[in-house]
C-alpha cells in the first residue's frame, strides 16, 4: 500500500502516533548509514536539493561533448572556469541574477530595509537566484541600514539582518540560510531589543563632551535637572515646550548620550517617522510599544505586549523614556502607555515610575481627527 501524506500536512493520518509517523516518513537525508536510537538503521540518503555540484554537473554533461576529465568539464571555449556553476552560466545553462539585482536595486531606493529583507527572503525561496551570496554582498548595506543607524557595529547589524531574513525563509520553506550559501547566523547574540544596550560607549562619551559645550543656559538647566533625576531614580514626567528651531533634537541627543555611555537603557521615540530619524536610535511610538490601531476608540486602551517578553524586559530596565513631537499624539496613546508601563513595571506611578521626557510644540500640528471639529481636536489633545 502506498504511504499517503502525514506529519504537519495530515496530522490525522492513521500512521501518526505521538505526533510522529511510526513508519518514520519522510525519511531524513543523511551522509552515512547509522543505527538509530530504536536499533533500526537510518540508511544513507543524499539530498539532491542541497547538493548543488551534482545538479550543475548533470547540466554540464548535456552541454560538454566528450569530456576527458572533470577539469575539461569546467572548460568553456578552451577557458577553464573556477566552479561548475560558473561553467554552467558560461554555457547559458543557468540564468544570471541581473533581474534580481535590478529588483533589489530599485527596491533599495524606495523601500525601508525591513521591506527589502522581506523581498530578499521571497527571492531566495521562490526565484532561486544563481548566486545568493553575491546578491547579499552587493546589497548588504541597504539590507542592514536600519540596524546600522542604531549605532551598533557592522557585524552586529549584519547578524541581525540575517536572522530576520532567515526567520522569514524558515517560515516559507523550513531551510536555513546556509543552504543558500549565505553566512551562518549567530542565534546566541542578543535579540533586536538588545540593541538599546549596545551603543558604542566611546562614541557616546565624545558626543557628551562636544554637545555640552554648545548648550545654551536654558538647555543646560534642562540637561542638569533631567540628568540628576535619572541619577537619583526619582521618576516623574518632564515636558519640554519650545517653538520649532530651538534645538530640541540637539538637546535630546545630548541627554541620551551620557546615559548610553554608562550602559543605561535610554529609549528614544517620536510620534512620526520623520521626527524619529532625527534621534539616535529613534523609533516611532506606535511600532516600538505596539500601540493598537483602534486605540482612539477604546475607553481603557493598552499596548499589545506582555510581561516576560524582550520588549517588557527592556521597559523594566530602562532609565529614561523620551517621546518627541508629543502634541501630535492622541491622548489615548499616552493613556495606553501609562497603563501598560504600570503593569509591566509593577508600579502605580505615572508611566510606571519611569522618568519620561515629552517634547513638542502645541503651536504646531495637533492630533489629526478625520472630519473633526475644533472641539474634537482639543478633546483629543494631551493636556497639562
Amino acid at each position: 500500500m502506498i504511504h499517503g501524506p502525514c506529519g504537519n500536512i495530515n496530522p490525522t493520518s492513521p500512521c501518526m502516533k505521538d505526533e510522529k509517523c511510526y513508519k518514520k516518513f519522510p525519511m531524513p537525508f543523511q551522509s552515512r548509514t547509522e543505527i538509530g536510537n530504536d536499533s533500526y538503521p537510518k540508511y544513507k540518503r543524499g539530498s539532491p536539493e542541497n547538493d548543488g555540484n551534482s545538479a550543475v554537473k548533470r547540466l554540464l554533461w548535456t552541454a560538454v561533448k566528450g569530456p576527458t576529465s572533470f577539469k575539461s568539464l569546467r572548460c568553456f571555449r578552451g577557458i577553464e572556469q573556477a566552479t561548475y556553476r560558473e561553467a554552467c552560466i558560461a554555457h547559458g545553462l543557468l540564468e544570471q541574477d541581473n533581474a534580481h539585482q535590478m529588483t533589489l536595486q530599485e527596491a533599495s531606493v524606495r523601500h525601508h530595509p525591513q521591506s527589502l529583507r522581506s523581498l530578499f527572503a521571497v527571492l531566495l525561496v521562490h526565484a532561486q537566484p544563481t548566486n545568493p551570496k553575491e546578491l547579499w554582498n552587493e546589497f548588504e548595506f541597504p539590507l542592514c541600514e536600519d540596524f546600522i543607524h542604531q549605532s551598533v557595529s557592522r557585524d552586529k547589524a549584519k547578524n541581525l539582518a540575517l536572522i530576520h531574513i532567515e526567520n522569514m525563509v524558515l517560515s516559507m520553506n523550513g531551510e536555513a540560510l546556509e543552504t543558500f550559501g549565505l553566512p551562518k547566523t549567530d542565534r546566541d547574540a542578543p535579540a533586536r531589543w538588545g540593541i538599546e544596550a549596545e551603543y558604542n560607549i566611546q562614541h557616546e562619551q565624545e558626543t557628551v563632551q562636544q554637545n555640552r559645550q554648545m548648550l545654551t543656559p536654558e538647555q543646560t538647566h534642562v540637561y542638569n535637572s533631567i540628568t540628576q533625576s535619572i541619577d537619583h531614580n526619582t521618576g516623574g514626567i518632564y515636558f519640554l515646550d519650545a517653538p520649532g528651531g530651538c534645538g530640541k533634537p540637539f538637546l535630546i541627543k545630548t541627554l541620551l548620550a551620557p546615559q548610553r555611555s554608562q550602559g543605561r537603557i535610554a529609549i528614544a521615540t517620536a510620534s512620526s517617522g520623520l521626527a524619529a530619524t532625527l534621534l539616535p536610535g529613534g523609533r516611532m511610538v506606535h511600532s516600538t510599544f505596539k500601540v493598537p490601531l483602534n486605540v482612539t476608540n477604546t475607553d481603557q486602551p493598552m499596548c499589545s505586549m506582555k510581561k516576560g517578553t524582550a520588549l517588557a524586559r527592556l521597559i523594566q530596565n530602562a532609565a529614561v523614556l523620551i517621546i518627541d513631537e508629543v502634541p501630535m499624539l492622541h491622548k489615548r496613546v499616552i493613556e495606553a502607555l501609562d497603563r501598560t508601563f504600570q503593569d509591566i513595571r509593577s508600579s502605580k506611578a505615572v508611566i510606571g515610575g519611569l522618568l519620561t521626557l515629552m517634547c513638542g510644540d502645541f503651536r504646531q500640528i495637533l492630533p489629526v481627527i478625520p472630519q473633526g471639529t475644533r472641539a474634537n481636536i482639543v478633546n483629543a489633545s494631551l493636556k497639562k
